[in-house]
């Protein structure tokens, strides 16, 4: 569950192909609308602006594919069909990932706040399917432990201008990760007076995108992409969700230089 940022990485795999030499350098901006916060019913619009740069093995703005946070890192292995790296991500680089005064129902839950995490990521591309898998850990000690996450995407090219792009994806999130975005401690008990809640970690988010790239000229380009998800297991069970599917969209414009 990475809401908008979600988008801005699809946004920027989209209008960005990797360069086997030289640079390679987009910059825009998008709009999304998507939840508050991870279990949200309530929905915010937000202005996202685009960065993505491209240098050889090197990358500025997210991982080769990916759907994580902003960051940058290096791909390790770059083949036909194997592509693999490192990186680090800054998660809730535009907003907070959750904040008390999100609703009234978090108040005494405490916010959650920004973290660095060191991001691994393995992905083979066969025709035109794409599978990814990443793995990302917290590495501020911010008590937001590790997800990995799944994803298969499938692009066409409709017309010479036009790619379209469809997949399921899922993510799977250890205790830290679960208890902070979906538990409930017995001092945010005392605080809010919500029962204690223990949540586990395992599989907890379903996940299906789909978006459009269309190249306006040799410069300009746009893409359209929305997601929807699915709350299971103990997030879908946790006193702070209050919404069980979760939907974002934006769209987003980008010059290439």
């Amino acid at each position: 569950m990475k809401f908008a940022i979600v988008l801005l990485l699809a946004a920027g795999a989209a209008l960005a192909q990797e360069p086997e030499s030289g640079a390679r350098v987009n910059a825009g901006i998008g709009v999304a609308r998507a939840p508050k916060y991870s279990g949200s019913d309530d929905y915010e619009v937000r202005a996202i602006p685009i960065i993505s740069v491209n240098f050889g093995r090197f990358f500025l703005g997210g991982e080769p594919g990916g759907a994580g946070s902003p960051g940058a890192g290096m791909n390790l292995v770059r083949g036909e069909h194997w592509r693999a790296g490192i990186g680090i991500s800054l998660a809730g680089a535009f907003r907070k990932p959750r904040e008390e005064s999100d609703h009234p129902s978090l108040q005494g839950m405490g916010d959650i706040d920004r973290t660095v995490r060191g991001v691994a990521f393995l992905g083979y591309e066969e025709g035109f399917v794409t599978t990814f898998a990443r793995v990302a850990t917290d590495l501020r000690d911010k008590d937001q432990g590790t997800l990995v996450l799944l994803d298969s995407v499938l692009r066409y090219r409709a017309k010479e201008r036009l790619t379209l792009s469809a997949g399921p994806g899922l993510t799977w999130a250890d205790r830290e990760y679960m208890m902070t975005f979906f538990g409930v401690s017995p001092q945010q008990s005392a605080r809010s007076g919500v029962p204690p809640y223990q949540a586990q970690g395992g599989v907890h988010a379903l996940r299906l995108g789909a978006g459009a790239s269309y190249r306006i000229d040799r410069n300009w380009s746009a893409v359209l992409r929305a997601n929807a998800s699915r709350l299971v297991g103990d997030a879908a069970d946790s006193p702070i969700t209050r919404s069980r599917t979760q939907y974002t969209a934006g769209v987003f414009a980008a010059y290439e230089f």
